[in-house]
């Protein structure tokens, strides 16, 4: 299943003196997940719902431009349940042009997932040179120096000071790692570093992730900057 979710949020200034419509400011974002090397909806083929092509067209259509468009993993991996090692060429096949689509689509943001890491890094690193957007991942790390393997946060609006990150869960044990040495870091080790280092501190913090909602909640209560978290749980609801 590969759901689009269109939302938005509004910005809204602290300065007393600015009349409603001049002290509001509206932000309109696209998010996808989960699309798992497929083109369309499951890889439907007899009863298509859309996918990439239908999204194309929903863009052409649209009167506002996106300010955002993000997406979140596993998208260059297959479904757990259906990967088999003997079929890794084909998944490449499909990575590749899954890659091209996102960038034909204007996909700006990719959160990585931890399903991802059945590739090595370097092959990773070369689809994100070809693929034209950023790739984000703030917990899936080198584990003997910890160090990040790709960029670990984006600032989307640096007057506002909304930054956007991603955190991935644990992959499921029947994807093996390309490269052993990767590694990922807890969400709370991962968003305090983030927090640490971006400057100034952000008014938003905008979280991709496949991390179920239950385990997300207490990150709420541990942090004072405002996190807003997109993703989906297993049958794919939306979750904050």
């Amino acid at each position: 299943v590969t759901p689009l979710f269109i939302g938005f949020f509004v910005l809204v200034s602290g300065c007393a003196t600015l009349t409603p419509a001049e002290s509001t400011r509206q932000k309109t974002f696209f998010f996808t997940q989960a699309r798992e090397l497929e083109l369309s909806p499951c890889g439907c083929s007899t009863n298509p719902k859309g996918g990439v092509e239908r999204q194309k067209n929903y863009f052409s259509k649209i009167k506002k431009t996106k300010d955002w468009y993000f997406a979140m993993g596993p998208a260059l991996s297959p479904h757990p349940k259906l990967y088999y090692p003997n079929l890794k060429n084909k998944y490449k096949e499909k990575a590749e042009a899954l890659t091209a689509a996102f960038k034909d689509l204007k996909l700006q943001y990719l959160g990585l997932s931890a399903n991802e890491l059945i590739w090595p890094i370097s092959q990773l690193k070369k689809w994100e040179e070809q693929s034209g957007f950023i790739w984000l991942s703030a917990n899936i790390v080198n584990k003997n120096g910890k160090a990040p393997v790709i960029k670990r946060f984006a600032w989307l609006d640096e007057k506002e000071k909304i930054l956007l990150t991603s955190l991935s869960q644990e992959a499921p044990k029947n994807l093996k790692q390309a490269d052993p040495d990767m590694t990922v870091l807890s969400e709370e080790q991962s968003l305090r570093a983030i927090l640490k280092e971006s400057t100034p501190p952000p008014s938003l913090l905008i979280v991709l992730t496949n991390i179920p909602a239950m385990k997300l909640q207490s990150l709420e209560k541990e942090f004072s900057v405002p996190l807003l978290f997109l993703g989906a749980t297993e049958d794919l609801e939306l979750q904050w």
